[in-house]
Protein backbone atom coordinates (compact mmCIF):
# COMPACT_ATOMS: atom_id res chain seq x y z
CA UNK A 1 0.00 0.00 0.00
CA UNK A 2 1.13 3.21 -0.76
CA UNK A 3 0.61 5.19 2.29
CA UNK A 4 1.97 8.52 1.45
CA UNK A 5 -0.04 8.77 -1.82
CA UNK A 6 -3.28 7.49 0.08
CA UNK A 7 -2.79 10.04 2.63
CA UNK A 8 -2.49 13.21 -0.16
CA UNK A 9 -5.58 12.35 -1.66
CA UNK A 10 -7.41 11.60 1.59
CA UNK A 11 -6.49 14.82 2.70
CA UNK A 12 -7.75 16.71 -0.09
CA UNK A 13 -10.96 14.97 -0.63
CA UNK A 14 -11.66 15.41 3.33
CA UNK A 15 -10.69 19.48 3.34
CA UNK A 16 -13.06 19.39 0.15
CA UNK A 17 -15.95 17.61 1.99
CA UNK A 18 -15.70 19.69 5.47
CA UNK A 19 -15.65 22.98 3.34
CA UNK A 20 -19.07 21.72 1.85
CA UNK A 21 -20.45 20.80 5.28
CA UNK A 22 -18.99 23.69 6.84
CA UNK A 23 -19.89 26.30 4.40
CA UNK A 24 -24.09 24.56 4.04
CA UNK A 25 -24.16 24.44 7.65
CA UNK A 26 -23.21 27.90 8.62
CA UNK A 27 -25.25 29.34 6.02
CA UNK A 28 -28.22 27.54 7.04
CA UNK A 29 -28.33 27.85 11.26
CA UNK A 30 -27.09 31.23 10.64
CA UNK A 31 -30.13 31.68 9.10
CA UNK A 32 -32.06 30.01 12.39
CA UNK A 33 -30.14 32.09 14.66
CA UNK A 34 -31.60 35.26 12.68
CA UNK A 35 -35.03 34.16 12.59
CA UNK A 36 -34.83 33.49 16.29
CA UNK A 37 -36.08 30.08 15.96
CA UNK A 38 -35.00 27.03 17.92
CA UNK A 39 -31.59 26.19 17.42
CA UNK A 40 -32.54 22.98 18.69
CA UNK A 41 -35.36 21.92 16.65
CA UNK A 42 -35.26 24.15 13.56
CA UNK A 43 -37.10 22.15 11.14
CA UNK A 44 -39.98 21.14 13.01
CA UNK A 45 -41.44 23.73 15.50
CA UNK A 46 -43.60 27.39 14.32
CA UNK A 47 -41.91 30.29 15.91
CA UNK A 48 -43.04 33.90 16.02
CA UNK A 49 -40.84 36.95 15.09
CA UNK A 50 -42.57 39.59 16.33
CA UNK A 51 -46.30 39.18 14.69
CA UNK A 52 -45.30 36.77 12.34
CA UNK A 53 -44.86 32.90 12.05
CA UNK A 54 -42.67 31.03 10.33
CA UNK A 55 -43.79 27.78 9.12
CA UNK A 56 -43.36 24.27 10.55
CA UNK A 57 -40.31 23.24 7.86
CA UNK A 58 -38.38 26.36 6.85
CA UNK A 59 -36.30 25.01 4.41
CA UNK A 60 -39.61 24.26 2.19
CA UNK A 61 -40.58 27.84 3.28
CA UNK A 62 -38.68 29.34 -0.03
CA UNK A 63 -36.96 31.63 2.26
CA UNK A 64 -34.38 29.30 2.43
CA UNK A 65 -32.73 28.16 -0.88
CA UNK A 66 -32.59 24.18 -0.07
CA UNK A 67 -30.70 23.05 -2.73
CA UNK A 68 -27.64 21.33 -2.47
CA UNK A 69 -24.94 23.91 -2.57
CA UNK A 70 -22.69 23.63 -5.84
CA UNK A 71 -19.54 22.91 -3.51
CA UNK A 72 -21.86 19.86 -1.73
CA UNK A 73 -22.39 18.34 -5.19
CA UNK A 74 -18.87 18.52 -6.33
CA UNK A 75 -17.55 16.70 -2.84
CA UNK A 76 -20.49 14.21 -3.27
CA UNK A 77 -19.62 13.47 -6.65
CA UNK A 78 -15.91 13.26 -5.71
CA UNK A 79 -16.43 10.65 -3.48
CA UNK A 80 -19.17 8.90 -5.35
CA UNK A 81 -18.60 5.28 -4.27
CA UNK A 82 -19.51 6.70 -0.92
CA UNK A 83 -22.90 8.72 -1.89
CA UNK A 84 -23.75 6.07 -3.34
CA UNK A 85 -23.90 3.36 -0.28
CA UNK A 86 -24.88 5.89 2.35
CA UNK A 87 -26.36 9.37 0.20
CA UNK A 88 -24.74 12.85 1.07
CA UNK A 89 -26.06 15.68 3.35
CA UNK A 90 -27.47 19.02 3.10
CA UNK A 91 -28.82 20.43 5.63
CA UNK A 92 -32.19 21.44 3.58
CA UNK A 93 -32.28 18.18 1.92
CA UNK A 94 -35.54 16.58 1.21
CA UNK A 95 -37.50 13.64 3.55
CA UNK A 96 -37.50 11.48 0.13
CA UNK A 97 -33.60 12.25 -1.08
CA UNK A 98 -32.33 11.51 3.05
CA UNK A 99 -30.18 8.22 3.42
CA UNK A 100 -30.75 6.03 6.14
CA UNK A 101 -27.68 6.93 7.98
CA UNK A 102 -29.55 10.65 8.02
CA UNK A 103 -32.76 8.85 9.11
CA UNK A 104 -30.89 6.65 11.75
CA UNK A 105 -28.79 9.71 12.84
CA UNK A 106 -31.63 11.78 13.52
CA UNK A 107 -33.44 9.39 15.32
CA UNK A 108 -30.80 9.15 17.72
CA UNK A 109 -30.44 12.61 18.18
CA UNK A 110 -33.96 13.70 18.67
CA UNK A 111 -34.74 15.08 15.46
CA UNK A 112 -32.83 17.07 12.89
CA UNK A 113 -30.91 19.05 15.57
CA UNK A 114 -27.55 20.27 15.49
CA UNK A 115 -26.23 17.61 17.14
CA UNK A 116 -27.67 15.30 14.57
CA UNK A 117 -25.95 17.27 11.94
CA UNK A 118 -22.76 17.52 13.29
CA UNK A 119 -22.92 13.22 13.49
CA UNK A 120 -23.84 13.23 10.15
CA UNK A 121 -21.27 15.10 8.48
CA UNK A 122 -18.60 13.66 11.05
CA UNK A 123 -19.74 10.37 9.76
CA UNK A 124 -19.20 10.94 6.00
CA UNK A 125 -15.84 12.78 6.66
CA UNK A 126 -14.95 9.90 8.08
CA UNK A 127 -15.87 7.90 5.38
CA UNK A 128 -14.39 9.95 2.80
CA UNK A 129 -11.01 9.58 4.54
CA UNK A 130 -11.07 5.79 4.77
CA UNK A 131 -12.23 5.86 0.91
CA UNK A 132 -9.89 7.57 -0.10
CA UNK A 133 -6.91 6.18 1.85
CA UNK A 134 -7.75 2.77 -0.04
CA UNK A 135 -8.77 4.18 -3.37
CA UNK A 136 -5.28 5.88 -3.69
CA UNK A 137 -3.06 3.85 -1.29
CA UNK A 138 -3.95 0.84 -3.89
CA UNK A 139 -3.51 2.06 -7.53
CA UNK A 140 -5.49 -0.52 -9.65
CA UNK A 141 -3.08 0.28 -12.75
CA UNK A 142 0.44 1.95 -12.60
CA UNK A 143 0.72 3.96 -15.99
CA UNK A 144 4.14 6.03 -16.64
CA UNK A 145 2.47 9.44 -16.45
CA UNK A 146 1.22 9.16 -12.74
CA UNK A 147 -1.34 12.26 -13.23
CA UNK A 148 -3.39 9.53 -15.57
CA UNK A 149 -4.11 7.07 -13.08
CA UNK A 150 -8.02 6.89 -12.46
CA UNK A 151 -7.46 8.49 -8.46
CA UNK A 152 -5.82 10.95 -9.53
CA UNK A 153 -7.59 12.20 -12.54
CA UNK A 154 -10.41 12.43 -10.17
CA UNK A 155 -8.56 14.15 -7.78
CA UNK A 156 -7.52 16.74 -10.13
CA UNK A 157 -10.79 17.11 -12.10
CA UNK A 158 -12.72 17.17 -8.17
CA UNK A 159 -10.02 20.69 -6.93
CA UNK A 160 -11.23 21.86 -10.58
CA UNK A 161 -14.54 21.68 -10.29
CA UNK A 162 -14.30 22.96 -6.28
CA UNK A 163 -12.17 26.35 -7.75
CA UNK A 164 -14.90 27.13 -10.59
CA UNK A 165 -17.95 26.77 -7.85
CA UNK A 166 -15.83 29.77 -6.38
CA UNK A 167 -15.83 31.78 -9.83
CA UNK A 168 -18.83 33.80 -10.59
CA UNK A 169 -18.85 33.95 -14.51
CA UNK A 170 -17.49 29.94 -14.56
CA UNK A 171 -19.85 28.97 -11.91
CA UNK A 172 -21.84 26.43 -13.98
CA UNK A 173 -18.89 24.64 -15.66
CA UNK A 174 -18.12 22.87 -12.33
CA UNK A 175 -21.22 20.62 -13.63
CA UNK A 176 -18.82 19.82 -16.94
CA UNK A 177 -15.96 18.79 -14.28
CA UNK A 178 -18.46 16.78 -12.00
CA UNK A 179 -19.70 14.62 -15.22
CA UNK A 180 -15.79 13.95 -16.22
CA UNK A 181 -15.28 13.00 -12.60
CA UNK A 182 -18.77 10.34 -12.81
CA UNK A 183 -17.22 8.70 -16.05
CA UNK A 184 -13.36 8.50 -14.24
CA UNK A 185 -15.19 6.58 -12.00
CA UNK A 186 -17.12 4.59 -13.85
CA UNK A 187 -13.85 3.90 -15.39
CA UNK A 188 -12.25 2.85 -11.94
CA UNK A 189 -15.14 0.38 -11.02
CA UNK A 190 -14.40 -1.15 -14.57
CA UNK A 191 -11.09 -2.17 -13.79
CA UNK A 192 -12.12 -2.94 -10.50
CA UNK A 193 -14.12 -5.52 -11.94
CA UNK A 194 -11.42 -6.27 -15.00
CA UNK A 195 -8.42 -6.92 -13.15
CA UNK A 196 -9.47 -9.81 -11.20
CA UNK A 197 -11.29 -11.62 -14.07
CA UNK A 198 -8.50 -11.08 -16.16
CA UNK A 199 -6.18 -12.50 -13.98
CA UNK A 200 -7.92 -15.24 -13.10
CA UNK A 201 -8.33 -15.91 -16.46
CA UNK A 202 -4.45 -15.82 -17.18
CA UNK A 203 -4.28 -18.20 -13.94
CA UNK A 204 -6.74 -20.36 -15.69
CA UNK A 205 -5.13 -20.94 -19.20
CA UNK A 206 -1.55 -20.83 -17.68
CA UNK A 207 -2.54 -24.14 -15.17
CA UNK A 208 -4.41 -25.89 -18.22
CA UNK A 209 -1.48 -25.18 -20.68
CA UNK A 210 0.67 -26.94 -17.90
CA UNK A 211 -1.51 -29.65 -17.52
CA UNK A 212 -1.18 -30.30 -21.55
CA UNK A 213 2.30 -30.22 -21.42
Amino acid sequence: MKWRRGLLLAGVHLLIATASFVRDEVSFWHWIRGAGLPPEIPHVRLAAFQEEQFPDNVCDSGIYDSGPSPLAQVAATASLPLAVAFGWHSPCMPQIQRSWITNRMEGIFGGNTRRAEIAIDAFLCSGVLVQWMLVGGFPLIRPRRWWLEPSVLITLFTVLGTALTFLAHLHELFRFAMLIVALLWLWWFSLLLWIPIHKGWQSTVGGLRRLTH
